[in-house]
C-alpha cells in the first residue's frame, strides 16, 4: 500500500519546491511503483510542476520523495490547493 507521509503541507509560492514523502507498506520484498496525479484544487497547471509523475520503489524500500516545483508568479491571489493522489 502507499500513501503519503503527511495528510497536509503548505508551501508559499516564493519557496521554489515542496519536497513530498510516500511511503509504501506491506510486502516490500519486490520494486514497485505508483503513480502520484492531480485530483482536484484551485491551483492551475501554470502554478505548478512536477505532476503527474511516477514513483519508484527498489525492493525493500519504504519510502521515497518527490519534488514538485512551485512557479512563483506575479499574479495577485489568495490562497490556492493542490489535491494529489496515488494510483497503480
Amino acid at each position: 500500500a502507499y500513501a503519503f507521509a503527511n495528510t497536509q503541507s503548505a508551501v508559499g509560492e516564493g519557496a521554489g519546491t515542496l519536497t513530498l514523502t510516500v511511503v509504501r507498506t506491506g510486502d516490500v520484498s519486490q520494486a514497485g511503483t505508483v503513480d502520484l496525479t492531480v485530483t482536484g484544487g484551485a491551483a492551475t497547471a501554470a502554478d505548478y510542476s512536477g505532476v503527474p509523475t511516477t514513483v519508484n520503489f527498489a525492493a525493500g524500500q519504504t519510502s521515497a520523495t518527490v519534488t514538485l516545483t512551485v512557479v512563483d508568479d506575479a499574479d495577485t491571489e489568495g490562497d490556492e490547493t493542490l489535491v494529489l493522489g496515488l494510483a497503480n
